[in-house]
């Protein structure tokens, strides 16, 4: 329904399906109030996919103080396009606080979901990267990526690749866009 294509909308860029989410979600509001976080979650996505990121930012914050992590159905891309929205618009250091303390709440067993929380992940090696600290966004990039390779989640590794080149060519990082564009080839190829 709705929610699931209003989240997988918003990750991989569907700007028409997480439209067409948001407003069912809107419509069925009136008979489920209960699905107001979920709607919340699905109107960052969308607003992310418009490239609205103080809008993600502004929405984000009350998001957030409105709903704890692990408390509401899509809290972790939300949470992630809240932090990415963050370094974007040049807070990397509140995306970073965003991710620490949404990854610090899992426990072991939330690890072995590991796709589940990848956002976060990706939200908080973004950070790193507008924060100038390569290294530690590649590290971070590169286990992620790994994870995903062993596990056989090649769509989502394609979506993380996608995720760094278009964060290395935002900061102009030409070798580091070349890296994700010939890993994310490998990917799509490989999820066949």
């Amino acid at each position: 329904g709705a929610p699931v294509e209003g989240m997988v909308g918003a990750v991989l860029g569907d700007l028409v399906a997480t439209r067409r989410a948001l407003d069912e979600l809107n419509a069925l509001l009136g008979h489920v109030p209960t699905l107001e976080p979920l709607r919340d979650a699905v109107r960052l996505g969308y607003h992310y996919q418009r490239g609205e990121y103080e809008r993600v930012v502004e929405l984000g914050e009350r998001f957030i103080a409105r709903h704890a992590p692990q408390t509401v159905i899509g809290w972790g891309p939300a949470y992630a396009l809240i932090a990415i929205c963050m370094s974007e618009t040049g807070r990397p250091q509140r995306a970073l606080e965003i991710c620490s303390a949404a990854l610090a709440t899992l426990t072991a067993g939330d690890h072995e979901y590991f796709v589940m929380y990848l956002l976060i992940v990706l939200a908080q090696a973004t950070a790193y990267y507008f924060e100038k600290d390569f290294d530690r966004a590649a590290d971070i990039f590169r286990a992620a990526a790994s994870r995903l390779a062993v596990a056989g989640e090649n769509g989502a590794l394609a979506v993380l690749h996608d995720h760094r080149a278009r964060i290395a060519r935002r900061l102009g990082r030409r070798n580091d866009l070349h890296a994700a564009l010939v890993e994310m080839r490998y990917a799509a190829l490989a999820a066949d």
